[in-house]
């Protein structure tokens, strides 16, 4: 970089892209409802923050990097318990490690260029699917971010053949592992679109003399990375073992067997194509497509000697592999989508970058510079809705099993007939729902005494001789409690979903007491 003007620019384009990325991905962090996924890891970190324990569960949730690497950003914040932390404390790391992705991609400037680089950040800072689920709680954005750091690092190691760069990058391969069971899918994609890459084109990277010993040491410290954090810090060893043992319960949910969450193949294309421009939402990241399809075209027909031309090779062989691995896979969500989106993204940026290196007049260089910015532009305002005004509504084809705002209004009720009625945190509240309907309730009522609170996923077993001050049923139990709420309690009903409705039950004595101080 040194005395290179030209560089330092496409470095502060790059800089400047993922602040837009940052501030799009940190606005109204604290605005949308938690999902109920979100409020699950959130209980669950809770428990690593307040008496430090944590083990892996090898049939839901996850690795632990989430959890402990949340843990200082509570302490930050100076919240050291469930109670005190909040929505923005939770989502505020996956939103700037979502923003930081796109400061990696520069470390493969010489892979593919810099104009190719340039391109992939913007993508990457606006991509309305990255934006979104940066700021879930999930671990999805933790994937992303070390998937591209092994991958920056891998590739500094083959161009310079400095091990500590192949050091880094097993770090980041450890951490990996025990971020989510589907960094297998990253690694297998890499393995194929090197060997694409290989035969593609006619460059031949070869590892310098004794690199087994950089390399074996790299596998260590994957390995390391990994048995620390698995173990929770050396508490609990079985996770280890269960980090494992763990694929064979995700091959057979990845089958879509014993799943609601089984979709065709076509299910994220359709997400990313999005729907007809003459509907009044145009959402779509149709862009970001047509860029990797001009990627691969420019591959074709460009020489294969060109001193990029193993590195394009192998973004774009990544990016349709991990696209076409996603997609065979039954089992989906669309936050999943999110490593494939990603990749999609620098495929897109190699396809900007190979017309703008290819065509040098002027006028074809403002043209396509126009074409970028009216791509990025409306990328950008979907990014925008998606976050703000549509966070919640069906309409935002990212919206998935999502909680509503009425779900909201529930939980005040209950804080409302709390605080009026002097009861505040020893409200007694009982939950009577199905184990897909029960959350995200423990997360709202997570500052209130929990000795008074109850949960139940059947009517069976309750103890219906007391009397709990508020009932939230939900739609499978509510025939079967009816008989015994039609007297002493009146009932409202909110959404939990837009398909699912929750009834609210509040006692009869502490309703006219509410009622009494609002007139």
């Amino acid at each position: 970089m040194k005395g290179n003007s030209k560089t330092y620019l496409w470095v502060l384009f790059c800089v400047v892209t993922a602040i837009v990325g940052l501030v799009l991905r940190t606005q109204n962090l604290d605005v949308r409802p938690m999902h109920h996924d979100e409020a699950n890891q959130a209980v669950r970190f809770g428990a690593l923050l307040e008496d430090g324990h944590y083990e892996y569960d090898p049939h839901e949730h996850h690795g632990p990097i989430l959890y402990y690497f949340t843990v200082p950003v509570a302490r930050l914040m100076g919240q050291d318990s469930l109670a005190e932390v909040n929505e923005w404390t939770l989502r505020w790391l996956p939103a700037v490690l979502g923003a930081a992705t796109g400061l990696l991609t520069m470390g493969l400037a010489g892979a593919i260029g810099w104009p190719a680089v340039a391109a992939a950040s913007v993508f990457v800072a606006v991509s309305p699917c990255l934006v979104y689920y940066s700021g879930y709680f999930i671990q999805e954005s933790f994937l992303v971010f070390f998937g591209m750091l092994t991958l920056v690092c891998g590739w500094r190691y083959m161009s310079s053949h400095a091990p500590g760069w192949l050091i880094l990058a097993g770090a980041g391969l450890g951490f990996m592992h025990a971020t989510k069971e589907t960094w297998v899918l990253s690694v297998a994609s890499w393995g194929l679109a090197w060997g694409a890459a290989w035969l593609l084109s006619g460059h031949r990277l070869k590892l310098p003399r004794r690199a087994w010993r950089s390399v074996a040491l790299a596998f260590v410290i994957a390995a390391v990375v990994s048995i620390v954090l698995f173990s929770s810090l050396g508490m609990h060893w079985r996770g280890v073992v269960d980090s494992w043992a763990t694929y064979f319960t995700y091959l057979e949910r990845g089958s879509g067997t014993g799943t609601e969450h089984a979709k065709p193949w076509y299910y994220y294309l359709c997400i990313m194509v999005g729907n007809a421009p003459s509907r009044p939402l145009w959402w779509t990241e149709l862009w970001i497509l047509l860029g990797a399809v001009v990627g691969l075209i420019v591959a074709l027909v460009s020489d294969r000697k060109r001193a990029e031309a193993f590195g394009i090779w192998f973004v774009l062989a990544y990016a349709i592999s991990l696209a076409t691995i996603y997609s065979v896979i039954r089992y989906k969500t669309p936050w999943c989508m999110m490593t494939s989106v990603h990749a999609l993204c620098l495929a897109a940026g190699v396809g900007i970058g190979g017309l703008w290196s290819r065509f040098r007049p002027v006028w074809f260089r403002v043209l396509l510079t126009l074409f970028l910015a009216t791509a990025c532009g409306h990328l950008y305002a979907q990014s925008v809705r998606a976050t703000s005004r549509y966070s919640t509504d069906i309409r935002n084809p990212y919206v998935y099993a999502h909680t509503t705002t009425d779900y909201l209004r529930m939980i005040q009720r209950i804080e409302d007939v709390a605080e009026t009625t002097g009861l505040g945190s020893d409200i007694m509240v009982w939950s009577v729902t199905g184990a897909h309907n029960a959350w995200p309730l423990p997360w709202y009522l997570r500052a209130y005494n929990q000795k008074h609170l109850g949960y139940w996923n059947t009517v069976e077993g309750l103890p219906l001789q007391y009397r709990p001050d508020i009932w939230v049923v939900g739609p499978e139990c509510s025939e079967s409690l009816i008989p015994h709420l039609e007297e002493g309690y009146i009932s409202e009903f909110y959404g939990l979903r837009p398909d699912v409705i929750m009834e609210l039950y509040i006692r009869d004595d502490l309703w006219k007491k509410f009622l009494d101080t609002r007139r």
